[in-house]
C-alpha cells in the first residue's frame, strides 16, 4: 500500500469499529478483516514497531479469537495476526510474550495446512520463513533452524510437484536457512544451499521466467557462496562469486530493486575483502572506498537501520586496513547521526 491507501485502511478500520461497536452481529466480521488489512500494511513497511502497531494487532486477535465461534474462516486472519504480533515482541526483546504468540500462529496455521493443504500450504511455508527470521534475530537459533528447514523442505516438495512454479519461493527458503545458519555460527555448513539457490535463479534467468527481485536474489544468493567459500579459506574460488554478486546487485539497483538496503555496501566490502586476500590490493582499495560511499548513502535512508552499526564496522575496519582512518571515522559519524538524532538548537522549533 502507498500512503493515499493505508489512509483509506485506517478510515475503514475507524468506521467499521463503530458500526460494529452499534451492531456487532452484521459488522464485527468486516471489522476484523479492516483490521487485519491494516495490521499487515503496517507490518510490510519497513521501520520499528509502533506501540499503535501493537494495539491493533492485539484488538484483532481479540477480535478473531470472538469470532471464530461463529466464523471459521476467520481462522487464518488470526494465524497471521498471532504470528505478526509474535515477530513485533520478539524484535523488541520480549522473548516471553513474542514466543508463545508465534508457537500458536504456527499450530494453528498447521491445523490449516492439514485441513487444506491446497489451500494454506503456501502461508505455512512463508509463516514458517518469518517465524525462522525472527527467532534468529531474537537469539533462538535452535527454533530457528526447525523453522527454516521445514520451510526449505516443504518449497522442495511443491517445486516437485508443480515444476516451474515454486522456484523462487525455494530459493528464498533456501536463502533463509543460510541465514539461519550464519546466524548460528555454521558458515561451512551453508555452501550447497547457497550454491543450489544460485542455480535456481540462474535457470530462471537462462528461461526468461524472471521476477522484479531476480538481480537481487542471484547476489544474494553469490554473497552466501562467498561467505562460504570463506569459511572455508577458499579465498581464491571466492573471487568470481564476489565479482558477479556486485555485478547483480549494480544491475538490482538499476532496476531499483531494494534500492534502500545494505546488501550492496556488505557485498562490495566483502568483494574488496576477498581481492585484498589473494593480493590484488588497488582493485581491492577500489571496492572498500565504493563501500563506503554507498553505506554513507544507505545510513540516510537504509530501511534496516539495526544492520547499520554492523555492516559500518565491517567496512570501517577494511578502511582503515587501506589507510582511510577519516573515511572509517566520518562513517562512524554518520551511522550515529541516523542511529541517535539530535535536535541542533531552535531548528526543532521551526514548522514545515
Amino acid at each position: 500500500m502507498g500512503a493515499r491507501e493505508t489512509k483509506v485502511a485506517q478510515a475503514r478500520v475507524v468506521r467499521f469499529r463503530e458500526l460494529a461497536r452499534k451492531d456487532p452481529f452484521t459488522y464485527e466480521s468486516q471489522f476484523g478483516l479492516a483490521l487485519y488489512a491494516l495490521c499487515r500494511d503496517m507490518m510490510d513497511r519497513p521501520g520499528p514497531v509502533t506501540p499503535t502497531f501493537i494495539d491493533l494487532c492485539e484488538e484483532g486477535i481479540a477480535l478473531h479469537r470472538r469470532l471464530l465461534h461463529t466464523d471459521p474462516a476467520s481462522a487464518p486472519q488470526l494465524a497471521f495476526l498471532l504470528g505478526w504480533l509474535g515477530i513485533a515482541q520478539l524484535s523488541l526483546g520480549s522473548s516471553d510474550k513474542g514466543r508463545p504468540l508465534l508457537d500458536e500462529s504456527l499450530d494453528l496455521m498447521r491445523q490449516l495446512d492439514r485441513r487444506d493443504p491446497a489451500e494454506y500450504g503456501y502461508h505455512l511455508c512463508r509463516a514458517l520463513s518469518l517465524a525462522g527470521h525472527a527467532l534468529a534475530e531474537s537469539g533462538d537459533l535452535p527454533g530457528a533452524l526447525r523453522a527454516a528447514e521445514d520451510s526449505m523442505a516443504r518449497w522442495r516438495q511443491f517445486t516437485r510437484e508443480t515444476p516451474g512454479a515454486h522456484e523462487m519461493d525455494l530459493a528464498l527458503a533456501l536463502h533463509m536457512l543460510c541465514l539461519v545458519l550464519q546466524s548460528a555460527d555454521r558458515q561451512w555448513e551453508t555452501l550447497p544451499f547457497a550454491e543450489e539457490s544460485v542455480r535456481l535463479v540462474r535457470r530462471l534467468h537462462a528461461e526468461g521466467a524472471v521476477t522484479d527481485t531476480s538481480a537481487s536474489r542471484l547476489a544474494g544468493g553469490l554473497d552466501f557462496v562467498v561467505a562460504a567459500l570463506v569459511a572455508h579459506d577458499r579465498w581464491s574460488q571466492a573471487v568470481p562469486a564476489a565479482l558477479e554478486a556486485v555485478t547483480w546487485h549494480r544491475r538490482a539497483r538499476k532496476l531499483a530493486e531494494r534500492p534502500t538496503t545494505l546488501n550492496y555496501a556488505t557485498s562490495l566490502g566483502t568483494c574488496g575483502k576477498v581481492l585484498a586476500q589473494v593480493g590484488r590490493k588497488a582493485e581491492a582499495k577500489g571496492y572498500v572506498m565504493e563501500a563506503y560511499s554507498e553505506c554513507m548513502r544507505r545510513a540516510l535512508d537504509t530501511n534496516s537501520p539495526a544492520d547499520l552499526p554492523s555492516a559500518a564496522a565491517d567496512i570501517g575496519q577494511l578502511l582503515r586496513e587501506h589507510g582511510k582512518k577519516r573515511s572509517a571515522i566520518l562513517l562512524e559519524r554518520a551511522v550515529a547521526g541516523r542511529l541517535n538524532p539530535r535536535p541542533r538548537g531552535l531548528r526543532r522549533l521551526r514548522k514545515g
